[in-house]
């Protein structure tokens, strides 16, 4: 259900061609809520089935009851359905709405989403600040898609939001949780030293772990950087790629 938009930055002319490294955009829809933990569980089992199988009005007439009683998950989902216009009429203000009731709960779902939605400007006026207060809900507790969408925005938004640093720590934490992508862009911060240290060997660590985990760009990036190290510099940076996921990357 999620796709992605690929993003080719090309740097500037003043660098060597091995430089020619790729940022991945962000998330360009919303997703929904899966977990069955509670006594509501059936119902939203139901809907949940129903939608898997393209059965809209069915997964609609499971959701809504719910979402009226204050189920958040449910509240959440309806807003996808909302948003994207499946069983009911696409309508963002309906969306705007079921998200912010199940945001106003806490949920980590609707944080999310509200966050694409201005980041997008999907039916609101385009909004990065609160695009960033929505994320950072979510990504304080721990999704990768949010901390990676939040990294992004610091990494290769406007100059008012672009702090390096702050991108940095939230590629790092989002590759903590098995992000590929924010692994390759880990590197490519190695590669051009924006927000840490030039460092040619974490390049390629990076580069090598994403595309390890499925992002064809981050072993794109592991050979650009093999053509920089020596032999002894490859082996030390393969590693700690080990050491990295032998640690289940924490503290890599």
């Amino acid at each position: 259900m999620i796709k992605h938009i690929k993003s080719f930055i090309l740097i500037s002319a003043k660098r060597p061609n091995y430089m020619k490294i790729i940022l991945i955009s962000i998330f360009s829809t919303v997703s929904l809520f899966y977990s069955l933990n509670d006594v509501w569980s059936v119902d939203f089992g139901k809907g949940l089935e129903a939608y898997k199988n393209q059965n809209f009005p069915s997964a609609l007439r499971e959701w809504k009851p719910l979402a009226k009683k204050g189920v958040a998950q449910a509240q959440s989902n309806l807003g996808v359905m909302y948003s994207q216009g499946t069983g009911v009429p696409k309508d963002y203000k309906m969306a705007l709405r079921w998200w912010k009731k199940a945001a106003n709960q806490g949920h980590i779902q609707a944080y999310f989403n509200l966050g694409v939605m201005f980041h997008k400007g999907n039916g609101v006026e385009f909004d990065i600040e609160r695009a960033i207060k929505w994320y950072t809900l979510a990504a304080k507790q721990g999704m990768a898609k949010a901390q990676f969408n939040l990294a992004f925005i610091y990494d290769k938004g406007s100059d008012t939001f672009r702090d390096t640093k702050e991108a940095f720590k939230w590629y790092k934490l989002a590759a903590k949780n098995k992000d590929a992508r924010s692994m390759t862009n880990l590197g490519v911060l190695y590669a051009l030293g924006r927000g840490v240290p030039e460092n040619y060997i974490q390049a390629y660590k990076w580069g090598n772990l994403g595309g390890a985990n499925g992002n064809k760009n981050g072993a794109e990036l592991r050979n650009l950087m093999e053509e920089k190290l020596t032999i002894t510099e490859i082996a030390k940076a393969q590693a700690l790629g080990r050491k990295c996921v032998k640690k289940d990357y924490i503290d890599c």
